[in-house]
């Protein structure tokens, strides 16, 4: 049986988030199947346009939600 990959399977595989036995399974159909190689590349090439996020805020924004938080105790 001949095994589909979406777009969604290849974003998942990009951030990491597959199993470990699909992960295989997309390395080897993204070796061996041009088609789903070429939508892999333009996914990851997208996702490399990203901008970064970071998730962890400035030390003024935290001072300055510690500052409103402590303003807003009745």
């Amino acid at each position: 049986m001949e095994q589909t990959y979406t777009d969604y399977t290849l974003i998942r595989f990009i951030y990491g988030e597959c199993s470990i036995p699909e992960r295989f399974e997309v390395e080897y159909a993204i070796e061996n199947d041009s088609k789903i190689k070429k939508t892999f590349r333009k996914l990851l090439n997208a996702y490399k346009e990203l901008p970064k996020v970071l998730f962890r805020p400035s030390d003024k924004t935290m001072a300055d939600i510690l500052l409103f938080s402590s303003s807003c105790v009745a």
